[in-house]
C-alpha cells in the first residue's frame, strides 16, 4: 500500500513541468492569434517555394548551382509577369471600366428576365438594394480608404511572400538537415526520406492545381473572346483566380461569366459558355484532375471535402485554399505511423 501510494505521489517537479507546459501552449495560441497574416505570409511563401521546387530541382541535377537555378526560375517567373502586366494591364482596366459603366444597363436586362422579375416582383429586390445603396452613399470615404489600405496590405503581403519562397528554396534544405542532427543518428535518414515524400506531395499539388486553374481561365477567355463578349479578359481572369479554390471556385465563376455574358451579349453566348463550361468540367474531373491527386494526395473524397470544410471553417477561403495540400501531407505522415506499427506487430 505504501509503494503503490509512493508511486502515485505527484511531484512539485511535475506539477510545475504541466504548468509550463499548458502555459507554452497558451503562449502559442496567442501568438498564432496575433500574428495571424506573418503566419499566412510565411506558409503561402513556403508553398510557393514548393510549387517552384520541382523545377529548381531539374536544374540542379543538371548541374546548375542551387542559387542560380532559384535566380533563374524566379526572373523568368518576374519576365512572363511583367510581360502579361504590360500586355493585358492596360486592356484589363478598359474592360474593367466598361463593365462598371454598362451593370445598370446589364441589371435592367436581367430584372427583365421572367424568372427575375417575378422575384423582383414578389420580394421587391430593387427597391431594397436602392435604399441600401442610398444609405451607404454618404460613407464612401471610409471603404475607399479601407480599400487603399488593403491594396497596399497585399502588395506588401506578396512581395514579403515572393522573398520568403526564395530564402525557403535557397537555404530551406540547410536548415531542415541542421535540424535532423537534434534527431538520433539512426531516424535521420528517415526523417528526411518522410519530409521528401511529404514535400512532393504538396508541391505536385500546388503546381497542378495552378495549371488547372489557367487551362480553365484560358479555355473560359477564349470562348467568350470568339462570341464577342467585350470583358472576356477579366472574366477568364476571374476563372484562374477562383479555380485554384477547391470544389466551388469554378462554379461561382461560371456563374459569374454566364451571368455577365447573357447581360452583355444575350442569352445565346450565355447557353454557349455554360455549355462549354459543362463540357470542360467533364473534361477536368474526369482528366485533370484525377492526373493531378493520382500523382498527388490519393485521398478518399471523403477526406477531401472534411478537410475543405475544416479548413474553411478554421481560416476563410485561405483555409480552404491550404486544407487539401496540408491533409495530403498530413495523410502522407499518418502512413508512415501506420506501417512502422504494422512492422513492429509482425516483429
Amino acid at each position: 500500500m505504501t509503494t503503490q501510494s509512493r508511486g502515485a505521489r505527484i511531484t512539485v517537479r511535475e506539477v510545475w513541468l504541466v504548468l509550463a507546459n499548458v502555459l507554452l501552449a497558451g503562449g502559442l495560441v496567442v501568438a498564432t492569434w496575433k500574428l495571424g497574416p506573418m503566419i499566412a505570409w510565411i506558409v503561402l511563401g513556403l508553398f510557393l517555394a514548393l510549387a517552384f521546387e520541382p523545377v529548381v530541382g531539374w536544374l540542379t541535377r543538371h548541374r546548375w548551382k542551387r542559387g542560380w537555378a532559384v535566380f533563374a526560375v524566379f526572373f523568368s517567373a518576374l519576365l512572363l509577369f511583367g510581360g502579361l502586366i504590360a500586355l493585358l494591364v492596360p486592356m484589363l482596366i478598359a474592360q474593367g471600366k466598361d463593365l462598371a459603366a454598362g451593370l445598370p444597363e446589364w441589371i435592367g436586362r436581367v430584372r427583365a428576365f421572367g424568372p427575375v422579375h417575378w422575384a423582383d416582383e414578389q420580394f421587391h429586390l430593387t427597391e431594397k438594394l436602392r435604399e441600401g445603396a442610398g444609405d451607404q452613399a454618404g460613407n464612401v470615404a471610409q471603404p475607399a480608404l479601407a480599400f487603399a489600405g488593403g491594396v497596399v496590405h497585399a502588395v506588401a503581403g506578396a512581395i514579403t511572400i515572393v522573398v520568403l519562397a526564395i530564402f525557403f528554396l535557397m537555404f530551406g534544405e540547410v536548415v531542415f538537415d541542421n535540424t535532423l542532427e537534434w534527431l538520433d543518428p539512426s531516424r535521420r535518414a528517415h526523417a528526411k526520406a518522410l519530409a521528401v515524400r511529404m514535400s512532393n506531395v504538396v508541391s505536385g499539388y500546388v503546381a497542378g492545381t495552378a495549371v488547372v486553374a489557367s487551362i480553365g481561365g484560358v479555355v473560359m477567355g477564349s470562348t467568350m473572346a470568339i462570341l464577342g463578349v467585350p470583358y472576356f479578359l477579366p472574366l477568364g481572369l476571374l476563372m484562374i483566380v477562383l479555380g485554384v479554390v477547391p470544389v466551388i471556385g469554378t462554379s461561382i465563376a461560371a456563374v459569374v461569366i454566364v451571368g455577365v455574358t447573357f447581360a452583355s451579349a444575350g442569352s445565346t453566348p450565355a447557353l454557349i459558355c455554360a455549355g462549354v463550361y459543362l463540357a470542360y468540367q467533364q473534361v477536368e474531373n474526369h482528366v485533370l484532375q484525377p492526373a493531378v491527386q493520382t500523382r498527388t494526395l490519393k485521398m478518399n473524397p471523403l477526406l477531401i471535402v472534411l478537410a475543405l470544410i475544416v479548413g474553411t471553417g478554421l481560416a476563410g477561403v485561405l483555409g480552404a485554399l491550404l486544407a487539401l495540400p496540408v491533409a495530403g501531407a498530413l495523410q502522407v505522415l499518418l502512413e508512415d505511423v501506420l506501417e512502422r506499427r504494422r512492422l513492429r506487430s509482425a516483429s
